[in-house]
């Protein structure tokens, strides 16, 4: 592997794996949960064309629509993914974030998740076939779309390395989210002093990079303008995140998958001309892809499937 093994454990559409399908209506919301437990199936990793899910948090609400209690059985599906996850290579149970997560969860292909579930003996056959079935018609439907033009793509007709305006993100939340995982009390003046010190680590930065490469690598929001927003190349975003959580499990598993040996390492390659050299514009956000929220499968807890799977 190496460093380039880094946009192949990203997603296409950005760092931010988007989601494609949710399936909803397994169990009921138990004290101190805001919302019904639903399962999200993911954008894939780059170079990958089928679903993602997170195999603990899936299992666990796949359980409780069993009738088991959820502190039973979140133990039970953290347990069962430990031993899953020996079988498993290191780059097929990557890390995906996913907007507002307190947590970067490892995440598995839902067809090697339906396997587990056959192997495990602990959930129905209506169950397992209603999760195959909704991977089946996920894949089947167009999920994305390009901003710009409206041609609509199947997960199989994804590109597998990113659009040129896919290599930028937008420091729209995305710095919230990860200040939330660093204290969730946190208050806004805190993460803002830190984002702003790393700013001012970064700018010269991204002035060498843009002598280096002959572009821009990072557009800075103008202070005063309500209208402004920080974007960048992706690998300054990653850099931004290994700097605020050098000892997150996302961060740890950054390294890992590079084969370098540790954050700071990581964090100069992150930062080399050398690796810049998949096409990437800053600019030009319309030329991009986004999903569609298009596939919805609610659960009726009903033996015949052709009545559970709806597609919204």
């Amino acid at each position: 592997m190496g460093f380039e093994t880094i946009l192949k454990v990203l997603p296409v559409t950005g760092i931010e794996a988007q989601w494609v399908a949710r399936l909803t209506c397994f169990a009921r919301k138990e004290p101190g949960e805001f919302l019904e437990p639903d399962i999200t199936f993911l954008e894939p990793p780059a170079g990958q064309h089928v679903p993602y899910v997170d195999p603990v948090e899936a299992m666990a609400i796949l359980l409780r629509a069993e009738g088991i209690p959820k502190i039973n059985a979140e133990e039970v599906a953290t347990a069962k993914f430990k031993v899953l996850r020996q079988n498993i290579p290191l780059m097929e149970h990557p890390r995906l974030f996913e907007n507002n997560a307190a947590s970067v969860p490892e995440c598995i292909p839902v067809h090697r998740f339906v396997e587990f579930l056959g192997l495990s003996g602990l959930v129905s056959r209506q169950l397992i076939g209603f999760i195959k079935s909704a991977e089946e018609h996920t894949r089947e439907n167009c999920v994305f779309r390009h901003l710009l033009t409206g041609e609509q793509w199947h997960l199989e007709e994804l590109p597998d390395i990113p659009p040129p305006t896919a290599m930028v993100e937008f420091f729209v939340g995305l710095p919230q989210d990860i200040a939330w995982q660093v204290d969730p009390d946190y208050e806004d003046g805190t993460w803002s002093k830190v984002l702003l010190s790393w700013r001012s680590f970064i700018r010269p930065v991204a002035r060498h990079l843009k002598k280096s490469l002959r572009k821009e690598v990072y557009h800075f929001q103008k202070m005063d303008s309500v209208h402004d927003d920080d974007f960048c190349h992706r690998f300054l975003t990653l850099h931004y995140w290994c700097s605020m959580l050098p000892n997150s499990d996302y961060v740890k598993y950054l390294v890992e998958v590079s084969e370098l040996p540790d954050v700071e390492t990581l964090k100069r390659e992150l930062i080399n001309p050398l690796n810049y050299s998949v096409p990437f514009e800053i600019g030009g956000f319309g030329n991009t892809i986004e999903t569609i929220s298009c596939c919805r499968f609610k659960w009726q807890n009903h033996p015949d499937l052709s009545r559970n799977g709806v597609v919204a």
